[in-house]
């Protein structure tokens, strides 16, 4: 079984990269991977059963393609 914390473990160090970046550039790709690690973390608790599939509106966010 996956290790969630893994995958907060990446998303913090992307957050801390981001913080550190000495450009544009680099700080927005660093949050977009800490976003993509996150959405990760999140779908695995999910799977796991940990959280609910639904949102607060009742139905579970469409993934984009």
């Amino acid at each position: 079984m996956i290790d969630a914390r893994k995958y907060l473990n990446n998303a913090e160090n992307c957050m801390e990269l981001a913080e550190s970046a000495t450009d544009p550039p680099a700080r927005a790709r660093y949050l977009r991977m800490a976003q993509g690690w996150l959405a990760l973390l999140e779908e695995q608790e999910w799977l796991e059963g940990k959280v609910s599939p639904l949102s607060e509106t009742g139905l579970r966010p469409k993934q984009e393609s």
